[in-house]
């Protein structure tokens, strides 16, 4: 790109042109760093590799002056016309010149708030296949979960935190999505998850987190979760450029949590447990033959490997390539992308399609905005099922026939004859699992700069989504096996879903700023709109007897006692925003913002809520005892408080509801019934956070942050027990409270530069800490933990309880002594000390939690020259968990299948045995919810590798037509140091993930 500068030529003067290149300590590329001839008017801008080029018909010396947001201007002279390189050092006035809300850019420099803000090229170090996993490699305080059941299944969305849960959780289903996810804005709108982690990571410039209230009020009714701002890249102006990236990627399944017994040892173990004697003779003889033909598999070599028989080594590819041109007046850019995911298990697979354009026009004081953008997914899911279904069979059971064909039945289970199927059979039959969705989106942006330091935005976004999905299994599955003869013709079944939404949000905002003297003044007033409605409808159908017949119309009928389902919702919103910061001489800050909302979702006596926020802020560093300090480069205080609400719930649960009877009549008159109680008084869950930081930086160096936190969630929304009476068993209100409390650090030191060498090693660690604890809960609660209990009893996993005064995280079980040598029974502790060996869920404390008591990230990264390397590695400390795979694997294993090697040596089988667990075996009861199985969580994760090479200023490059040659290999979930050994991905299984990637300017 050439932005030249406007000038008055002489005719009779031959131009000089003046060209080079403009970069940071680190050697990086600097665009839109703006070049003038100092004391004129001639000027231009460096283009996206930081290359400039001047031309003009000035004599003599020339003093070139360079300046760029956040970095130290300098000054050149120059005489001849020599290619120049010019190195731009960071301000140590502002290190982080402003901050991104997504409404309004902020000065860092009087930022009250806490936030955090990554660049584009930061989040790539830390991966590339997409934004929230690269994220979780960035800040600890975005608390991704890891899945222990899905685990790198491409068509699972996350769960995730910031700064702890605020929201009971969802288990009477009163929530539309996770109640503790963040509130995602994209390029200034509300977007969902699935898009963001379908979002093309190339296109994303910068993603800020806004954590206490001070940062995230203004989005007021949605931000209590947090907010996660995302702004794609802006079209640059100047002649065509081309941009393409290409990116192969491979998934390799990870197994090493597996710790299965071969057949060999199988075999063994049945044998010592005497699950091949019989009771009668001829049971033994039968028995006995069992065995013995068991026993020549395993002799024959048969150690089939089962795990692997679903899996693959998965191979995708990604690309992106990207136009523009234009003016300082007009510019355009277009954006394609394809996205080929191919996970670990066969056949399953995620393909994203996206595209859009960009228009802006600047004319004198107006500038106008246009970005559309389209987006479409389709997703499979492996036909070969769950992958535990694979992890449970023997090994001596043969997945094929001698000459090759695939078996169906594979065997007897030794303990309780039942016949065995081959669940690689039901990928033959044509299963299929598939979803889709087309998003169009489309944003316009028109701003007005009315005068200096005061500007009016004014922004319309429209969303519409299409939906679909399809889940076919034919009569031949392995599912309808057992099917009784007289239901033949309903074996098979079809499940077809379809949904669409739109959403149409509005906004206005009259920006002020002014200085005089030591004063800064920022103001915004704004107001806002938004409509959204979404529907979708289920139908399940019953009757496929032929794998051809895969479509709805061949079907029988509706399944049993089924109909067409489905749901719809209208919400809507509205509110106002005032915002002021207020800084004087840059050391004494002032932050205020106030919403007001009014939703559709509340009762009709509360539907406004409003939020606030204040926060306070000391530049110490700009004293007059410090200015001149050679240590102290930076030194702020700040303090924060405020309120903010959530409101990720149904759209009617305030109002009151009808149905009508389908089934029934009366002379001929269809009636209605009530579906839901109105609470006309129902109100935004609102949560009150209090947040103190400190950001430093000595010689320029080393950066500290650190925040301490504490959060209330108030009025929290739950389900409030009526008598039977009155028809209704509950309804919803405002009653629960619940505190997070915590902190967070972040300690970032440059160890060398080298600028000339274009050198730098930079070496961090991060981490955060959160306790959350319930206050108050609702007698309804109350209710559902006396059910849980009595569910537990039944179980042989930990039920959520809901006491006051304990935390959400809390693992509850009955306090343990072990295993009694003499008899093989658990001895349990009563809360008064006493032992039994009955199990009572009345006896159950709180045995560890699941929150760590410190987790975090530590890595570097290493540029030299063309080089760059990085490293980041994730910890969790003093976390509990609760390993099922003891439970499901070794103590309650049925011996039919395959069981963790523990069951083999660490089992009770006789008296004086000193072991861990109890005897394993079909008939045991289910082992309820013990301390024997809660275990201390230490972890290291190696979570991200990368590697790059940029061919900067090789000569070949440019002979190629190139401007700029990148390559880069990435690696993520590389490996793992656990204290705990637990089965991962037990549903779908982990994955390790690298990436070959080129960028290509041309």
């Amino acid at each position: 790109m050439v932005k030249r500068a406007s000038e008055q030529k002489d005719a009779q003067a031959k131009p000089r042109v003046f060209t080079g290149e403009v970069v940071d300590v680190n050697g990086e590329p600097l665009p839109g760093v703006t070049v003038v001839v100092k004391g004129t008017t001639f000027g231009g801008a460096t283009d996206v590799d930081g290359k400039f080029e001047l031309s003009f018909t000035l004599e003599g010396e020339v003093t070139l002056v360079f300046s760029f947001v956040g970095m130290e201007s300098q000054e050149i002279v120059v005489k001849d016309e020599k290619p120049l390189r010019v190195v731009l050092k960071e301000s140590s006035e502002s290190l982080e010149e402003v901050v991104v809300t997504g409404v309004f850019e902020r000065r860092a420099e009087s930022f009250t708030g806490s936030a955090t803000t990554v660049t584009r090229k930061e989040l790539l170090k830390r991966g590339n296949q997409n934004l929230i996993q690269s994220l979780r490699n960035m800040d600890p305080a975005l608390n991704i979960s890891q899945n222990l059941s899905f685990g790198s299944d491409p068509n699972k969305l996350p769960d995730m935190d910031l700064r702890g849960t605020s929201s009971f959780p969802d288990i009477k289903g009163q929530y539309t999505s996770n109640p503790n996810l963040p509130l995602f804005i994209l390029d200034g709108f509300e977007t969902t998850l699935e898009k963001v982690i379908d979002l093309d990571i190339n296109r994303i410039e910068s993603v800020t987190l806004l954590k206490d209230a001070a940062a995230k009020a203004i989005y007021g009714s949605k931000a209590a979760n947090g907010v996660m701002v995302i702004e794609t890249v802006r079209v640059q102006s100047g002649e065509l450029r081309v941009n393409y990236i290409g990116s192969l990627n491979l998934e390799m399944p990870d197994l090493s949590s597996y710790n299965l017994c071969n057949a060999r040892e199988k075999l063994d173990l049945e044998y010592q447990l005497g699950a091949y004697e019989g009771i009668t003779p001829k049971q033994d003889f039968e028995k006995k033959q069992l065995y013995y033909h068991n026993l020549a598999e395993v002799e024959q070599g048969v150690n089939t490997d089962w795990l692997s028989k679903p899996l693959r080594n998965g191979i995708g590819h990604k690309h992106t390539l990207n136009f523009e041109v234009g003016t300082s007046e007009l510019r355009v850019g277009v954006d394609l992308s394809y996205n080929n995911i191919e996970g670990v298990m066969k056949g399953s697979k995620r393909n994203t399609i996206g595209g859009g354009f960009t228009v802006i026009y600047q004319y004198k004081k107006l500038l106008f905005r246009n970005q559309f953008s389209f987006s479409t997914t389709k997703s499979e899911d492996s036909p070969y099922g769950e992958f535990s279904e694979y992890a449970k069979l023997n090994s001596y059971w043969r997945p094929y026939n001698e000459d090759g064909t695939l078996r169906k039945y594979l065997g007897v289970g030794p303990v309780l004859s039942e016949n065995v199927y081959n669940p690689l059979f039901n990928a033959t039959i044509n299963t299929t699992y598939k979803k889709n969705y087309t998003d169009y989106t489309n944003n316009t942006y028109l701003e007005w700069n009315i005068q200096p330091g005061m500007k009016l935005v004014g922004r319309v976004g429209l969303t519409n989504r299409i939906s679909g999905g399809e889940e076919f299994l034919p009569g031949s599955h392995l599912k309808f096996i057992r099917t009784a003869e007289d239901d033949f013709f309903k074996r098979g079944s079809y499940k077809q879903t379809y949904g669409k939404s739109f959403s149409v949000s509005s906004d206005i905002n009259l920006n002020y700023s002014h200085n005089w003297d030591k004063h800064i003044l920022f103001a915004n007033l704004g107001a806002n709109i938004r409509s959204g409605n979404s529907e979708e409808y289920i139908h399940s159908a019953v009757g496929f007897p032929n794998d051809k017949m895969d479509n709805i119309i061949f079907a029988k009928q509706y399944a049993d006692n089924s109909k067409p389902t489905g749901s719809e919702s209208i919400d809507r919103e509205v509110g106002t925003l005032l915002a002021v910061n207020y800084s004087y001489d840059d050391r004494y800050l002032a932050d205020f913002s106030l919403r007001a909302s009014a939703s559709s979702q509340f009762g009709s006596d509360n539907r406004w809520g409003t939020f606030w926020s204040a926060g306070l802020g000391w530049n110490v560093h700009n004293e007059a005892f410090f200015k001149d300090s050679g240590v102290v480069r930076q030194l702020r205080l700040r303090a924060s408080m405020g309120y903010t609400g959530s409101q990720n719930f149904n759209s009617y649960q305030g109002m009151l509801l009808y149905n009508y009877f389908t089934d029934d009549s009366y002379l001929d008159f269809i009636g209605t019934y009530l579906e839901g109680l109105a609470n006309s008084k129902l109100k935004w869950q609102q949560k009150f956070d209090t947040n103190y930081g400190i950001d430093m930086n000595l010689w320029g160096r080393l950066n500290v942050k650190f925040d301490y936190y504490r959060s209330v969630t108030n009025n929290l929304l739950t389900d409030i027990t009526t008598p039977p009476s009155l028809g209704f068993t509950s309804y919803k209100d405002n009653l629960g409270k619940l505190l997070n409390t915590g902190y967070e650090f972040n300690v970032n030191y440059l160890v060398l530069t080298r600028p000339e060498d274009r050198m730098s090693l930079n070496v961090f660690v991060a981490g955060t800490s959160n306790k959350n604890k319930i206050k108050e809960i609702s007698n309804s609660l109350s209710s559902l933990t006396s059910s849980q209990d009595k569910e537990a009893a039944k179980s042989n996993k930990p039920f959520v309880r809901f006491v006051e005064g304990q935390s959400l995280n809390a693992i509850w079980a009955v306090r343990s002594k072990g295993i009694d040598p003499s008899s093989g029974k658990e001895v349990f502790v009563r809360p008064d000390g006493t032992l039994t060996d009955t199990w009572s869920a009345l006896d159950q404390v709180v045995c560890g939690d699941t929150e760590p008591k410190l987790m975090g990230n530590v890595g570097f990264t290493f540029e030299y020259k063309g080089l760059s390397v990085s490293f980041t590695g994730l910890y969790r400390i003093g976390e509990y968990m609760y390993n099922q795979t003891l439970v499901d694997k070794v103590e309650n294993a049925q011996l039919n299948y395959n069981v963790d090697k523990r069951a083999y040596y660490d089992a009770w089988m006789k008296e004086g045995d000193n072991v861990q667990f109890k005897s394993i075996g079909a008939w045991n009861k289910p082992t309820q919810a013990t301390s024997r199985f809660v275990q201390k969580l230490n972890e290291f994760d190696f979570s991200a590798l990368s590697i790059g090479y940029d061919f900067y200023r090789f000569g070949f490059v440019e002979k190629c037509g190139l401007e700029r040659l990148q390559l880069q290999f990435n690696m993520n979930d590389i490996g793992k140091i656990s204290s705990v050994q637990i089965e991962r991905g037990t549903a779908y299984p982990f994955a390790r993930y690298c990436s070959f990637t080129l960028n290509v300017n041309f």
